[in-house]
């Protein structure tokens, strides 16, 4: 955590984040994504973390959200691959196979 307080930025917000993921603390990880959110709101790495912590902390209720922030993220970067795959993602676990193919085909 002590990167975070010398220097904010988005980089430092993915560790956090990916780090309370893995220690199962949702709640953490949401709220620091949504921090990286406020220092960082046009970047899409920071909106792609919040569909992160959504998706894996809540899977069914978070689900639409997270996918909302993954297209967000798309649309500020339609060549970002981690939204794209955390999206197809998303759509396989609701068998929507349909649905990642497009994705994949179009790449966005």
């Amino acid at each position: 955590f002590h990167a975070n307080e010398i220097a904010q930025d988005v980089a430092n917000y993915e560790g956090l984040v990916e780090c309370y993921l893995a220690r199962q603390q949702y709640k953490e990880a949401i709220c620091m994504a949504r921090e990286a959110i406020e220092v960082a709101p046009r970047d899409p790495r920071a909106v792609t973390l919040v569909g992160l912590a959504l998706s894996q902390a809540r899977p069914a209720e978070g689900r639409d959200r997270a996918k909302r922030a993954f297209r967000k993220a798309l649309n500020l970067d339609p060549a970002a691959l981690r939204p794209l795959l955390a999206l197809v993602d998303i759509h396989l676990q609701e068998q929507n196979y349909a649905a990642s193919i497009v994705l994949l085909q179009e790449g966005k």
